[in-house]
């Protein structure tokens, strides 16, 4: 089998690994020049994030460890404290360029400062046409071009409130490193909020998200809140919030996978857990020779999708009643008795499990 897959975001890698190492001939193509580039990520995922994207523990990638979670309303603060790592900050230039060398060793041929402009479909599969006028046949094509990719932008169109303005940068800071703060204010983002992200005693990860063009300003407060000092220059971009398409695959031989289909969770934009273990999933629909093994792949991407729009539904919910409603919720659960070791059990990515567990 010949696939394509465009894009070499967490997502194409992780399908580019997974689709050779079941066998395919795979030519995964990225427009930027180096793998990892530019980042826009602010890069927490639960501990056992590993398992999850199918790749080997590597040291290098965790920047921080987290023993809970501080939320903040600008008056108040209050921390859910947990006994072990809760979550880790990592690095996404590292975690791409790792999964691009695991990818590269199971036979991928990686193709960078290529841009695809145009995928459709014929007879006898797929073709990619590049920008330089390359032609690229196939069986099958992966798109995960990214929130505002071209291809998949005229299958799923991703617009209006759905889409956030991001915006995030490195500063010096004085704060506790064992905990990131996450700030519900309406001043500062009325539909997501704001973090700073400890990566160390002396970095940390500022930004802000929002359907209003608001970053510079809401930093601006946070700088002077919290007595921060810029060290990098900002990265901008763009998180969907609006749940996963509902078609991911088009007569088996054309699939979307991450930002570009829409797998991100809705609660915190994060896409790298979600995004990594539907490319698995499909990589495996799509290439394993056992019939179980494929039908088990394609049931478990639909139950991965319903608890994508699960967190949408909570998401509108809380964008609904406002941080000045559930910001006090959250602090009286955070202050019940043994409210530790539930936090520890529970799984930061699958939140619909959450849900039916607490």
């Amino acid at each position: 089998m010949k696939a394509i897959v465009v894009g070499a975001g967490i997502s194409g890698l992780i399908a580019s690994k997974e689709l050779s190492s079941l066998g395919a001939n795979v030519y995964l193509i990225e427009e930027h020049k180096k793998i990892g580039l530019p980042t826009h990520c602010g890069g927490l995922v639960a501990p056992n994030f590993w398992q999850k994207l199918g790749i080997p523990k590597k040291k290098n990638l965790v920047l921080n460890e987290y023993s809970g979670i501080s939320f903040s309303d600008g008056h108040h603060t209050f921390t859910l404290r947990t006994r072990k790592p809760f979550l880790f900050a990592i690095s996404r230039i590292l975690l791409d360029q790792y999964v691009g060398d695991l990818a590269e060793k199971k036979g991928t041929k990686i193709l960078a400062g290529e841009r695809i402009k145009k995928v459709f479909l014929y007879k006898g599969g797929v073709k990619a046409l590049s920008s330089s006028g390359n032609v690229f046949e196939s069986d099958v094509a992966f798109i995960a071009d990214g929130l505002f990719g071209q291809i998949s932008n005229k299958i799923f169109p991703k617009k209006g409130k759905s889409l956030l303005l991001a915006s995030q940068a490195v500063f010096r800071h004085s704060l506790e490193p064992s905990f990131p703060l996450v700030l519900l204010r309406k001043d500062f983002s009325e539909d997501f909020f704001a973090y700073i992200a400890p990566l160390n005693d002396e970095f940390a990860r500022v930004g802000v998200a929002s359907a209003k063009p608001i970053a510079s300003l809401v930093i601006k407060k946070l700088v002077k809140a919290y007595n921060l000092k810029q060290v990098e220059p900002s990265k901008h971009w763009g998180i969907w919030i609006g749940g996963p398409t509902s078609k991911v695959s088009f007569y088996d031989k054309l699939f979307l996978l991450g930002d570009a289909a829409g797998f991100t969770k809705a609660t915190t934009g994060g896409g790298i857990v979600f995004g990594s273990i539907l490319s698995r999933l499909l990589s495996k629909y799509v290439a394993s020779s056992n019939e179980a093994e494929k039908k088990l792949a394609k049931e478990r991407v639909n139950y991965l999708k319903k608890n994508l729009e699960f967190m949408l539904i909570i998401r509108k919910t809380l964008n609904f009643f406002g941080p000045s409603f559930y910001y006090p919720l959250l602090n009286k659960i955070a202050n019940l008795r043994g409210i530790e070791k539930v936090v520890e059990t529970l799984d930061y990515d699958f939140l619909f499990d959450t849900s039916l567990f607490s």
